[in-house]
């Protein structure tokens, strides 16, 4: 049995998770039409400046769920052999597909299992 990797597969699944991002140092002013905000002020009165401050903000960053699959040589070669696989429909069909065709649906339905929104898959040659 050949257990080397032939192919890569990356399946990106719903849903992840929150990663702390760098601290952000902010800064912030506090005007009369802040607290004010129905009076009238005349000129630039109501700019005037009556407190500020600075605060510091953990950004939160998103992080993509993804599984990531390693198949041998012998999973390549099934994959993409012209034996018809027992849930394809039509196995005259399954024939005249190319040999990525016949691949990439069998990683279609792989990612299907694993609940993958998407997936990309990496070739290794020899």
């Amino acid at each position: 049995m050949n257990t080397e990797a032939k192919i890569l597969l990356t399946i990106n699944l719903e849903g992840g998770a929150l990663l702390r991002g760098k601290p952000e140092v902010r800064k912030y002013y506090l005007t009369k039409k802040d607290l004010f905000p129905k009076q009238k002020f005349k000129g630039n009165d109501g700019n005037k400046v009556i407190k500020s401050g600075k605060y510091t903000t953990v950004p939160l960053i998103p992080n993509e769920a993804k599984q990531k699959i390693t198949m041998c040589k012998e999973a390549y070669d099934y994959f993409i052999s012209s034996m018809c696989p027992q849930w394809f429909h039509n196995p005259k069909e399954w024939k005249k597909m190319s040999e990525k065709e016949r691949l990439e649906l069998h990683l279609s339905r792989t990612c299907m299992h694993f609940g993958g929104k998407s997936f990309t898959y990496q070739i290794v040659e020899d």
